[in-house]
This record gives C-alpha cells, sequence and structure tokens, in this order.
C-alpha cells in the first residue's frame, strides 16, 4: 500500500485504539505533541515513525493486516528496526542498500533487498531472542499504563462534587484538602488541551475565537491567578 494512503489508515487505527500518547512517545523517542499531531490527523507519521508505529500496534493487539500481508522478510526487518534491535544502518548493510529509504520501502513490502546478507530464517536465529524480550517489555508497558489510566479514571469518579467556596470566607480543613484535589485534576485535564490551543496546530483566528467566549476579563484574571500559583510570594503567605 502507498504511504500515502498508510498514514491516514495508522492515524485511524490509533484513534480506534485509544492507546495513551506518552507511552507512544517514549515508544519512538517521539515528543508528545508529536504524537498529539499523529492522533488529531494534523500530520502523518512517515519512515521510521510508521513503520515503527505499525509493528507498536500488532505487538499491542491491534488487528494489522497491513503488516501481517508482508513478506516475512521485511516484516521481520521492520520488527528488528522498530524496537531498535538493530540501526538503520546495520538494515542497510543487510539489505544491501546505499539509500537509507529502500529500507522503509522494504519494510512496507514495496521493494525487494538487493543483495540481502541473511534469510529471514537466519535473522531470526541471529536476533529473535533479543527482540522477544523487547516485545514482551512493551506489552508490559502498555498493560502498566491501561491500569493506571482505569485507576486515575475511578479516582475521579469517586471524587465528590465540592462546592465553590465565596471569595473571602474560609472552609474547613476537610473540604479544604477535596477542593485542592478538585482543583487540581481539572487543571491536569485541561493542561494538554491549552498546549494543543498554543501550538501551531491551531490558528491565531482559533485562539481569539477561544478569547472571545471565555471573555478577555476570565482569560485575564485566570492568567493572573496562575502567575501567582507559581510566584514564591503564593507558596509563603498565599498570594496576598
Amino acid at each position: 500500500m502507498h504511504p500515502d494512503k498508510l498514514g491516514p489508515l495508522l492515524v485511524k487505527r490509533l484513534q480506534e485504539g485509544q492507546f495513551d500518547p506518552d507511552v507512544i512517545a517514549n515508544f519512538l523517542g517521539a515528543t508528545p505533541l508529536t504524537v498529539h499531531y499523529w492522533f488529531t490527523n494534523t500530520h502523518q507519521p512517515r519512515g521510521a515513525a510508521m513503520n515503527a508505529l505499525w509493528h507498536f500496534l500488532a505487538t499491542v493487539g491491534v488487528d494489522s493486516p497491513e503488516i501481517d500481508q508482508l513478506p516475512s522478510f521485511s516484516k521481520y526487518l521492520g520488527q528488528l528496526l522498530a524496537f531498535s534491535v538493530i540501526s538503520l544502518e546495520e538494515a542497510q548493510e543487510i539489505c544491501g542498500l546505499k539509500n537509507p529509504q529502500g529500507v522503509f520501502k522494504v519494510t512496507r513490502g514495496q521493494q525487494q533487498p538487493s543483495h540481502p546478507l541473511y534469510t529471514a530464517e537466519e535473522l531470526q536465529e541471529a536476533y529473535d531472542s533479543v527482540l522477544q524480550a523487547a516485545m514482551e517489555k512493551l506489552r508490559a508497558s502498555t498493560e502498566t499504563a491501561e491500569a493506571a489510566q482505569t485507576v486515575v479514571q475511578e479516582t475521579r469518579q469517586e471524587e465528590p462534587d465540592v462546592p465553590v467556596p465565596v471569595l473571602g470566607t474560609k472552609i474547613q480543613p476537610a473540604e479544604s484538602t477535596q477542593l485542592i484535589l478538585q482543583v487540581s485534576s481539572m487543571l491536569g485535564a485541561v493542561h494538554p488541551l491549552v498546549q494543543y490551543v498554543l501550538s501551531d496546530a491551531c490558528t491565531d483566528e482559533n485562539r481569539a475565537q477561544l478569547r472571545e467566549l471565555l471573555g478577555f476579563e476570565t482569560v485575564f484574571t485566570l492568567s493572573n491567578a496562575l502567575n501567582r500559583l507559581c510566584s514564591t510570594r503564593a507558596f509563603h503567605d498565599g498570594g496576598k
């Protein structure tokens, strides 16, 4: 399949899988913002990223016929690259190719290796123990991330609604603790959304629309409040 068609299909699989972007970013060595662009279909993954993402999905159990239909040599070479068992330079040498882009064509089944040093069976014999250990480590990390996400969601569901106190009134210590937990949860949830709005994925017009919807006074007050929260004085005397 042509890479221009593979990219959108891969993004669709990512969105359907509801994976933690941080897990994918760690696996690829990419930034969470880059992964976010893929999730929102802003950019399409290519080359090494596309190869690694396909094998990420296949390894964690997502149906990936595009991978299953590959020639055995192409599939195994792609796995070795995705899990950093071999380097791109080593893959070029194995395939007998001078152009690194040719290697990724091989991993997509679009090109045959020129003069391969090994067969797929010989590659497996040489690297399989290391590859299987890396694949198992990834499966374990995704299971841990899913479990952690479940705990977070359950905790948020169990959090009692705390009434917003009127400015100038004092609240009891127990209520204060619940209020802080709720504020922390809400700010943590909105933070990645704000980062996205401030990124190149959104336009100045989008940001102007957000300011208009919130109201300039609300944006200004919130900005001042967060600055006070970050200041040294806020930690000492509550920002008075």
